[in-house]
């Protein structure tokens, strides 16, 4: 199980590079702000939770 995780791990490392490569800073300033905004929503359904 931990093995598959590692692997998925890997790749979307791997393709995260990528992207940044291709795409340059712009791509690293959007993934901050997907991240920031993910973290956002998931914080506030789970405070609604509870």
């Amino acid at each position: 199980m931990k093995q598959t995780w590692l692997a998925w791990a890997m790749r979307a490392f791997i393709g995260s590079v990528f992207v940044v490569c291709l795409f340059g800073p712009y791509a690293l300033s959007i993934l901050i702000g997907c991240v920031g905004v993910g973290c956002y929503f998931f914080r506030d359904e789970v405070g609604s939770h509870l």
